[in-house]
């Protein structure tokens, strides 16, 4: 199976930017734009053509930009396996208990109802837990992060840092809670002061 979706042109409402009808692809998997073809009744591969691509997989929700190059097995309600293969991908996921994996460039992350970002750039891969907990494998390293406000990390030439930005690498706290609505959830985070702190500078999309 093979869809092409495309998207209306961009439209100012209420401050906000619209984006069309999500379109399903398999049951319970549904994205806004981009390409995609299955790869069986379970995995689907995607290429996203424009910024702001919400992919929906049962109770897990992801906000892709343009040139992401992703691989999706579907399992137990919602993502099983995330392989970033380019691109800036954010998540979010059930609050199960289940294990999901995510892997970008050598790095396997094992991620129990949590939020993640991740992208790979100037030869390095970047995760960033926005709540939740992962534990990372790579190169024959592993690490732990448990945190319920972001805490990232950096994998690069066989080594693991903690990321010293003073802030997440382009993702956003009203994203995050953008995605949770989106699969009938808020974040289950520790705000500081009880407020976003880290919001996006344009608009966010509507998801209809």
């Amino acid at each position: 199976m093979t869809c092409q979706c495309s998207r209306r042109s961009l439209l100012a409402l209420a401050g906000a930017t619209a984006m069309t009808p999500l379109i399903t692809l398999a049951e319970g998997i549904q994205v806004l734009t981009g390409k995609a073809s299955s790869l069986g009744a379970k995995k689907l591969r995607i290429s996203v053509t424009e910024n702001d691509t919400l992919i929906k997989v049962g109770h897990d929700a992801m906000l892709a930009q343009a040139g992401a190059e992703l691989e999706l097995t579907e399992g137990g309600g919602g993502i099983k396996e995330l392989v970033l293969e380019a691109g800036r991908v954010l998540s979010v996921f059930r609050p199960d208990g289940q294990e999901r994996t995510i892997k970008n460039h050598g790095v396997t992350a094992g991620v129990r109802g949590t939020a993640v970002y991740s992208h790979r750039m100037h030869g390095q891969t970047y995760f960033c837990v926005c709540y939740g907990a992962v534990d990372y494998q790579y190169q024959g390293l592993t690490d732990r992060v448990e945190t319920n406000y972001h805490q990232a990390r950096i994998f690069s030439e066989g080594t693991i840092s903690r990321s010293n930005y003073g802030a997440p690498a382009m993702h956003y706290d009203d994203e995050l809670a953008m995605l949770e609505r989106s699969v009938g959830r808020e974040p289950h985070w520790t705000l500081p002061d009880g407020k976003m702190k880290f919001k996006r500078p344009g608009p966010l999309p509507v998801i209809r």
